[in-house]
């Protein structure tokens, strides 16, 4: 029974084994203070910090929104670059179609077609960075290729286009 007025404010503890009361006891006498003392400050120096499984939780969230903003915007710039490159690719050989002059054909597309795979017209736009939904785009490369065939360097077999050896 705790003495008068204490009532309120007592409690028993268990410790788990004699060894370690006798530590903590040990600790207390260290630190040259009563053990109930010891305890109550460790517990409160504990309560003072924040945590640090808190601290990376919280670190973790932070990270996980970063990267899905980071994910977000490289969609978008890659969409961005697409639609750029494509343009690009139509700009680059809407006059030379139009006007029936030379064809104008850059290295990557010679490298792609180059490669001895068989190129359907969709694959050759993706290896070229090119939107393969673009009505313009793919008229042009259909135009190149049959120009290319014409040439005598390219044949049209049932899965698409491939470099003659």
């Amino acid at each position: 029974m705790p003495p008068e007025g204490y009532g309120e404010k007592c409690h028993t503890l268990y410790f788990p084994s004699k060894e370690m009361l006798d530590s903590w006891k040990m600790l207390a006498h260290g630190a040259r203070i009563p053990l109930t003392k010891w305890i109550i400050a460790i517990v409160e120096a504990s309560l003072e910090q924040p945590s640090e499984e808190t601290s990376v939780s919280q670190d973790i969230q932070v990270m996980r929104k970063e990267n899905l903003r980071l994910r977000h915007e490289l969609e978008a710039t890659q969409r961005n670059l697409l639609a750029r490159e494509t343009e690009l690719f139509k700009l680059r050989h809407r006059e030379s179609l139009a006007d029936n002059f030379d064809i104008d054909l850059d290295a990557h597309l010679i490298e792609v077609l180059r490669d001895g795979c068989v190129w359907s017209q969709r694959d050759l736009l993706e290896a070229l960075n090119v939107d393969a939904l673009d009505a313009d785009a793919i008229a042009m490369i259909s135009r190149l290729l049959q120009s290319l065939s014409d040439a005598g360097v390219l044949t049209e077999e049932k899965r698409g286009w491939k470099w003659k050896k």
